[in-house]
């Protein structure tokens, strides 16, 4: 199993970074592989929410559908986005800084 791992720092509070990672549908206005992102379950955002996405990968367009596995807002947050590829499962967390606001 690959581990990823990852840090940055961001001047907004963790409420803000939560809901806009969280929200699938804003992935494509940050990550430049997906290309699309719609919720398909009805609202509101929390565990069970499912997207039908888009990623770029290797120079083709590749389906999926992401789901909320785990919403602990606003420091925890799990997805299990499944396509043709082997499935993954990833887990966010989020920690204020003095830099932060909030």
């Amino acid at each position: 199993m690959t581990h990823v791992r990852g840090h940055i720092d961001i001047a907004a509070s963790v409420e803000t970074v939560f809901d806009v990672v969280a929200d699938q549908t804003n992935e494509p206005t940050y990550n430049p592989g997906m290309v699309s992102s719609e919720m398909v379950t009805p609202a509101p955002l929390g565990e069970g929410s499912r997207f039908r996405a888009v990623a770029r990968s290797a120079g083709r367009e590749v389906p999926m559908t992401i789901e909320l596995v785990e919403y602990g807002r606003p420091h925890h947050l799990g997805s299990s986005p499944r396509w043709t590829a082997p499935s993954s499962t990833g887990r966010w967390t989020s920690h204020p800084t003095r830099a932060a606001p909030g």
